[in-house]
C-alpha cells in the first residue's frame, strides 16, 4: 500500500515537471505608421529558425493594431510585417521568456512613377472583309439630339426621304 502511495507520487511530480516543462510563451505585437497610429489588417508571416519543416504561421493585427502568438517551445522566429501602401519589416526575434511585447513601425511606401504612356487607337471605324463597323462614340458630340443628328455625321452615310443611306444605297434592316 506505501508502494503504491509512493509511485503515485513519483508519477504526480513527474508529470507537474512535464506540464510545468511545456508552458506556453505569448508574444505579442503593436503595429503603427509613422504617426503612431495603430495599423489595421497588417500582415503578419512567422517562420521558425531555424526551418523546421512546419509551414509559416499567418495572422492579421487587429482594428487597434495588435497581434498575439503563442508558441509551446523557446527559439528564433523570422516575423515578417506588411501592409499595401507601407515598407515591409523582417525581424528576428528571439522567444525565450513567458511573454514578450514589442512595437514595429511601418513607414509609408512611396514609389513614383516616372512616365505613364496610354497607348490606344481608339477605331471610328472597322472594316473586317465584308462588314463595316462604326463606333457612334467616336461621332458624338453634345449637341446631338437625335438619332438623325449622328448619322448625319458619320462618313459615307445620308438621310433622305426618312431612309439611311450609306455611300448612295439604302441599309436594309433585319
Amino acid at each position: 500500500m506505501k508502494l503504491r502511495f509512493i509511485l503515485l507520487f513519483i508519477l504526480l511530480c513527474l508529470l507537474t515537471n512535464s506540464l510545468l516543462a511545456q508552458q506556453s510563451l505569448l508574444f505579442k505585437g503593436l503595429v503603427v505608421d509613422d504617426s503612431d497610429k495603430p495599423l489595421e489588417y497588417a500582415s503578419i508571416v512567422i517562420k521558425r529558425i531555424p526551418s523546421s519543416g512546419g509551414a509559416p504561421v499567418f495572422q492579421k493585427t487587429d482594428q487597434q493594431g495588435h497581434f498575439q502568438l503563442e508558441f509551446s517551445n523557446t527559439g528564433k522566429i523570422e516575423l515578417t510585417i506588411s501592409r499595401l501602401g507601407y515598407q515591409k519589416v523582417v525581424d528576428t526575434v528571439d522567444i525565450r521568456s513567458a511573454e514578450q511585447k514589442f512595437k514595429y513601425k511601418l513607414l509609408k511606401s512611396i514609389k513614383r512613377l516616372e512616365e505613364v504612356k496610354i497607348d490606344y487607337q481608339y477605331l471610328a471605324v472597322e472594316i473586317a472583309k465584308d462588314t463595316i463597323r462604326f463606333s457612334a462614340d467616336y461621332f458624338r458630340d453634345s449637341t446631338d439630339r437625335k438619332l438623325q443628328d449622328l448619322i448625319e455625321k458619320m462618313p459615307g452615310f445620308s438621310i433622305e426621304d426618312g431612309k439611311v443611306r450609306f455611300q448612295g444605297k439604302q441599309v436594309n434592316y433585319r
